[in-house]
């Protein structure tokens, strides 16, 4: 199978974000309760709150939402690198460079991995609407939302504007992530490109 099949970034993206969604789903559950806790609660520290989450719904707790969890960010993770490879194949089909070897510009990068994170989040932004707000059904200022992620699906689509319900908050999670993503890729595309340079020179 070549290198850059599209089913190898599909089971990479897959797979790292299964181990991801591991390790960082207690933190989301815990920034989700801390934004959206009640004011007689306000400046309770994330480690008073782990403490409550555990004692009142145990290691479950800080798993709410993982599967829904996976069900934004998989999708999110497997078209950014889909797309994002893509784009850089046909970068170096324009610049007529071996995508294998890299040493594009930083302006490439920044393209590439900018609109690879745009198609990201604009696919993920529905499910991750829901997944926050599943994530919060346990506190007190969640319990219209208690009935599970089809049940908050049909209210946002009944009482929220319709599809527009769903996609609240795209222009902040684009804020966010578009620079974020573009930065990391970025610098990481052009250290490991200085890195081969140097590996080369070095032969």
């Amino acid at each position: 199978m070549p290198r850059d099949a599209m089913i190898n970034h599909v089971i990479s993206g897959a797979v790292a974000e299964l181990a991801a969604g591991t390790l960082f789903t207690p933190m989301e559950v815990l920034k989700n309760r801390l934004q959206t806790e009640q004011r007689k609660q306000k400046g309770t520290s994330a480690s008073a709150l782990a403490q409550i989450v555990w004692n009142k719904e145990g290691i479950r707790g800080f798993f709410r939402g993982y599967g829904m969890g996976l069900a934004v960010f998989m999708p999110h993770t497997v078209i950014y690198f889909v797309t994002y490879e893509k784009l850089k194949g046909q970068a170096a089909a324009m610049l007529k460079k071996d995508s294998d070897l890299g040493q594009f510009p930083f302006s490439v990068y920044l393209v590439c991995s900018g609109v690879a994170s745009a198609a990201g989040i604009i696919v993920s932004t529905p499910l991750d609407v829901i997944k926050t707000r599943w994530q919060v059904s346990a506190a007190e200022e969640g319990t219209l939302f208690r009935k599970g992620p089809v049940a908050i699906a049909c209210h946002l689509w009944l009482n929220e504007g319709g599809w527009r319900g769903f996609f609240r908050s795209l222009g902040a999670r684009i804020a966010w992530g578009l620079p974020t993503t573009m930065i990391s890729m970025s610098v990481f595309e052009s250290l490991k490109d200085l890195r081969g340079r140097h590996l080369k020179n070095s032969v």
